[in-house]
């Protein structure tokens, strides 16, 4: 079975239990975020282009490091 047809099967038994739709909801979004913030960090950025050289020279400029 596929995550689409997961979602549609937890949605079918689900539909008339809104507690149960809320703790689902705010579980998997909960989920998705952790997931995105692990998956952000490890990208890595070896070039710089015009937007992160102009934020790199503004923290410098404000901060001085």
């Amino acid at each position: 079975m596929s995550i689409m047809g997961l979602g549609m099967r937890l949605a079918h038994v689900t539909r008339e239990h809104d507690l149960v739709v809320w703790v689902s909801f705010l579980s998997l979004t909960i989920f998705h975020i952790y997931a995105n913030y692990k998956a952000v960090k490890l990208v890595s950025l070896s070039t710089q282009n015009y937007e992160r050289t102009s934020i790199l020279l503004w923290c410098f400029m404000e901060h001085g490091e």
